[in-house]
């Protein structure tokens, strides 16, 4: 995460946990946070076996992670197309990549399978599928291999008790044809009312976005038509509580054990 986003966050979160509220929230509710990328403060990459390991032993319900392609179609655990950012190697672009040619390079990259492997029913995962190489225009037959490349790694989990998948596209999921479209989760930026009317009217499990884009309307209609909310990015103990009493469902964050530590003080 930058340091500007990081910055802003902050702000917003600042900005909202001022906001005069109740200091109290029903102990019944369940509640249920999300480490965005795992655990990825302190020099631990994201979206790594380290940063998932954190959030497993610290008792965090569950992790948000992202897929990318090798070129020879192995799902790899990565958010950006190249490994830059997290890794300092700009010229490493996953695509290019066969797998075992990114082990190499990179062999701090999980394939599905292997996180599969370490966290499937040990902790929530909310899987993103990304669509910059996911959807090809003009290959529905390469849109469905990807799904169901996808979908046999999954097949040891159950859809919605395991697992989610989420998208910015939510065109995606209808490769998915053999899993239940209530696991299915689309994720807003700045186009939430956009994103929430059309799930509204599909068959998808609800939506996820930045609380600040998210009002009591949308949630309640959400709530009357089985869907669910996830809000992120919450920060501070205040904005914790007034997502709890407002009914979200999921908490997404880059400050799980900070979260974690003030419920368990409840």
């Amino acid at each position: 995460m930058s340091i500007i986003q990081d910055t802003l966050e902050s702000i917003i979160d600042l900005s909202f946990s001022l906001i005069p509220q109740t200091k109290k929230f029903d102990n019944n509710r369940l509640i249920q946070l999300v480490a965005h990328r795992g655990y990825h403060q302190n020099n631990i990459k994201e979206n790594t076996k380290e940063a998932f390991d954190i959030c497993l032993k610290n008792g965090i319900w569950g992790i948000e992670l992202d897929i990318q392609w090798t070129k020879n179609l192995v799902p790899v655990i990565h958010h950006d197309l190249n490994c830059g950012r997290v890794f300092n190697r700009p010229e490493v672009i996953i695509s290019q990549f066969n797998f075992n040619e990114l082990r190499k390079e990179i062999p701090e990259i999980l394939t599905l399978d292997e996180l599969i492997e370490l966290y499937g029913k040990k902790i929530h995962l909310m899987i993103e599928v990304k669509d910059e190489h996911f959807l090809n225009p003009g290959s529905n037959r390469s849109n469905t291999e990807k799904a169901k490349i996808i979908s046999h790694s999954l097949s040891r989990l159950e859809i919605i008790e395991d697992y989610h998948l989420i998208s910015l596209n939510s065109d995606i999921f209808q490769y998915f044809q053999n899993l239940n479209s209530s696991g299915f989760l689309s994720i807003s930026l700045l186009n939430a009312k956009e994103i929430f009317q059309k799930t509204i009217k599909s068959s998808l499990g609800g939506f996820t976005g930045h609380y600040l884009l998210i009002n009591k309307d949308m949630r309640s209609k959400l709530k009357s038509n089985n869907k669910k909310v996830g809000v992120g990015f919450i920060k501070s103990k205040n904005s914790l509580i007034r997502e709890i009493n407002e009914g979200c469902d999921w908490v997404f964050t880059n400050h799980p054990l900070r979260l974690k530590k003030i419920i368990d003080q409840f």
